[in-house]
Parts: structure tokens; C-alpha cells; sequence
């Protein structure tokens, strides 16, 4: 019997509290690829989210093999591609309860930047990887400490595939019939009104 009520109190806990068991999420736009021409930059589109009752504090990130393991060193995905600058993780960003937003979509201004160089062709594919903190109080909360608040004892971290791609730096030349059709109308309407002027 004692058994059987403290199951059930076990299994009550458990069910009244799913957001407290959910993992910060990181969702890369246009499936994690990018591309641009040689000499050009390009970032990722992202959305952090975060339901639990904790706040996400972003601390860094990075494009790394996928051989690499957050929390320990990353080695560089396209570095004959051309170069990887962190912009999050130099922001004070921060995603979780009321009053701040559980979740943040950024489109254009990106997580990083990949920078390529004047001579890139090909591709790379890695992992973008986002470090974060977790803290029980909200950083902006004039009681906030984060020797007391902080609540993992290492930095976290959350992963999404990731490629880039150099593009052609020569475009292919798209013919615009419709500026020749315009071009040609414009003659024809200045000799359609010169005629009219002579003849008078």
C-alpha cells in the first residue's frame, strides 16, 4: 500500500511539472545552410527557445566539426572556406520565463558570421554550437547573484547542423526581354510623336 501511494505521488510530481524537464531548443533556419559568393558574408537565421522555469543566459558560439564536443575544444569547420565570428554569444541574451521571452527568433542578423575568402569554392558542413548558463533567478532582477543563482556547475550547450556553401562568384547572365520590349516601345512612341510634329 505504501508502495502503491508514494508511485502515485512520485508520478504526480512528474506530470505537474514537464516544463521543468525540457531542454532549451536551437532551430537553424533554411535547414542550417548557407551560402554566399567568395569575399562575401553570411549568417545563420535562428530560434532559441526555452520553456523551462529557469533563464537561458547565451555565453558563446561556434561552427565546429562534428567531431567536436561541447564543453570541450572546437576545431574550426571551412577554414579554407574562410572564417567563423560568434555575434550571440557577445550579447547579453537572455530566454526563459515571464519577464523575459521563452523563445527568440532572429532573421538577418544571425548567431555568427561566416565570413569567405576572395579564392573560396566548395563547401563545409559542421555544427553550430550555442553555450549557455542557466540561472533560477532572472539576470535582470535587482536581486540577482550569480555565485547563489547560477544552477549548472558547467557550461551547457545546444547543437544544430550546419553548412556552408561558396557559390559561383560569376552569375549567369538572365536575358530581360522585357527591357527590349520597353527599349523599343520608347522609340517607337519619340518617332510616332516626331512624325506628328512634321507634319503639321
Amino acid at each position: 500500500m505504501r508502495l502503491r501511494i508514494f508511485t502515485a505521488l512520485l508520478l504526480a510530481a512528474f506530470i505537474a511539472t514537464p516544463a521543468a524537464f525540457a531542454d532549451p531548443t536551437l532551430t537553424l533556419g533554411n535547414g542550417g545552410s548557407v551560402s554566399g559568393a567568395p569575399g562575401s558574408s553570411v549568417n545563420w537565421d535562428f530560434t532559441l527557445s526555452n520553456t523551462t522555469d529557469d533563464f537561458m543566459v547565451i555565453t558563446g558560439t561556434s561552427f565546429c566539426d562534428t567531431s567536436s564536443m561541447p564543453g570541450f575544444t572546437c576545431d574550426p569547420v571551412g577554414t579554407s572556406l574562410g572564417s567563423y565570428s560568434d555575434i550571440l554569444g557577445q550579447n547579453f541574451i537572455i530566454v526563459g520565463p515571464s519577464p523575459e521571452s521563452s523563445s527568440i527568433t532572429q532573421i538577418d542578423t544571425g548567431l555568427g558570421t561566416f565570413t569567405f575568402n576572395l579564392d573560396a569554392s566548395g563547401s563545409a558542413t559542421g555544427e553550430i554550437i550555442v553555450t549557455y548558463d542557466l540561472f533560477s533567478t532572472d539576470p535582470n532582477s535587482p536581486t540577482f547573484d550569480p555565485s547563489i543563482d547560477l544552477i549548472n556547475p558547467t557550461e551547457l550547450a545546444m547543437v544544430a547542423s550546419a553548412s556552408v556553401t561558396a557559390s559561383n562568384g560569376n552569375p549567369t547572365p538572365v536575358p530581360e526581354p522585357a527591357s527590349f520590349v520597353l527599349l523599343g516601345s520608347g522609340i517607337l512612341g519619340l518617332g510616332t510623336v516626331r512624325r506628328k510634329l512634321f507634319r503639321r
